[in-house]
């Protein structure tokens, strides 16, 4: 890829990229934002920080998991929510650990298991709560709602 080769330019390919996923995704143009997103996945960002990188990719992963979910197959979108949480854990960041937080509660609402979806649900509370940011609250706050209607 010739824009890859100067400096910082796959940082701004990455970005090219997830920006046209995100807007594909908003327009309901859920495959066109699929191939989008999993090539912002695939291109390796220079000058990242590894907590940086991790951020970065907890945003495209959950982005990409929401257009699998857009394309019914929620089977990718599990394993793609899951890989987010733990980019987003992983990054130490605020922002990593709100979007960890999305991916947990997104998923919780695929697990049939009782046992699954509590634990889903209250690393969604945990993570929202220690990402400190109002947005976190309210998640937290929507998870422990979910959380309290699961009888086990």
């Amino acid at each position: 890829m010739a824009a890859a080769e100067g400096s910082g330019a796959s940082y701004w390919a990455r970005q090219a990229a997830f920006e046209r996923g995100r807007i594909a995704l908003e327009e309901d143009r859920a495959a066109d934002a699929r191939d989008h997103l999993s090539r912002a996945l695939s291109i390796r960002a220079d000058g990242l920080s590894p907590n940086d990188e991790c951020v970065e990719r907890a945003g495209i992963l959950l982005r990409l998991a929401q257009s699998e979910i857009a394309l019914e197959h929620p089977e990718v979108a599990e394993r793609l929510l899951r890989s987010a949480a733990e980019d987003g854990v992983a990054s130490g960041r605020v922002t990593g650990r709100y979007l960890a937080a999305q991916a947990s509660w997104i998923n919780a609402s695929f697990s049939h298991e009782t046992a699954e979806r509590r634990r889903l649900l209250e690393a969604a509370i945990r993570l929202g709560r220690l990402c400190g940011t109002e947005e976190g609250r309210e998640l937290a706050q929507k998870a422990e709602i979910a959380a309290k209607s699961i009888e086990l």
